[in-house]
């Protein structure tokens, strides 16, 4: 049965536990910093799957408050293999999406993460 409902009604649904919905259809706009937190921090705003694990809670925080990107890059990919093999979520469909730019834009670089071209910091124009 597929049912339409105002936001919030639909979070207090997903967040009671036992979740009573089997599935649901949600779009967001991403966060100014494009990573995993909202999604998989155990208070992540997005996290309405109810994931909680203390080690990818830890490794998301440093991750978050580290400048080192090789350092950053190595803590999101702990963060990614276990969140892989709790796999707290099974995502059914990962709509496509294409993205152009006019030749005059400079400095942007695919980031392989849904509507990164929010993500333009550093992108200019000649």
């Amino acid at each position: 049965e597929i049912r339409v409902s105002e936001f919030n009604a639909m979070l207090s649904r997903i967040r009671t536990r036992p979740n009573p919905l089997q599935a649901w259809v949600l779009w967001y706009i991403t966060p100014p910093e494009a990573d995993l937190l909202g999604y998989y921090h155990s208070q992540g705003t997005l996290n309405e799957f109810g994931y909680a694990n203390p080690e990818v809670d830890r490794l998301l925080e440093r991750g978050r408050a580290t400048f080192d990107q090789k350092e950053r890059a190595r803590l999101y990919h702990q963060v990614q293999k276990l969140i892989a093999a709790d796999a707290p979520v099974v995502y059914l469909v990962y709509p496509s999406e294409i993205q152009a730019l006019n030749k005059r834009i400079q400095g942007w670089a695919p980031m392989g993460y849904r509507d990164a071209l929010t993500h333009m910091v550093g992108v200019s124009a000649r």
